[in-house]
């Protein structure tokens, strides 16, 4: 499951980057600006996929969902961030 999540999970960092060069800091806004983009493009995909304006099998419907939209809106990356920019995790 590697290789459709590098892709993605790229695309999250050079959002990181561009807004952190844009705003001085990446955090806690580029990983608003992924996880809203996101959740509004798996939203969609999820509407066309329900009323058949869209026909995956399964196996697709997996790869295009946990692979490729889990690689780009990933949880952890939230918790890192947190944990990176965290001043109280500099004492632990």
């Amino acid at each position: 499951m590697e290789l459709p999540t590098a892709p993605p999970a790229m695309a999250r960092h050079a959002v990181n980057v561009a807004v952190g060069r844009w705003l001085g800091s990446a955090m806690p806004h580029a990983t608003a600006i992924v996880n809203i983009a996101g959740c509004l493009l798996i939203g969609l995909l999820a509407g066309l996929v329900a009323t058949e304006q869209w026909r995956m099998s399964p196996q697709v419907r997996t790869l295009v969902f946990v692979g490729l939209m889990g690689g780009f809106t990933t949880f952890s990356s939230l918790g890192l961030d947190t944990f990176v920019t965290d001043p109280i995790a500099d004492l632990a």
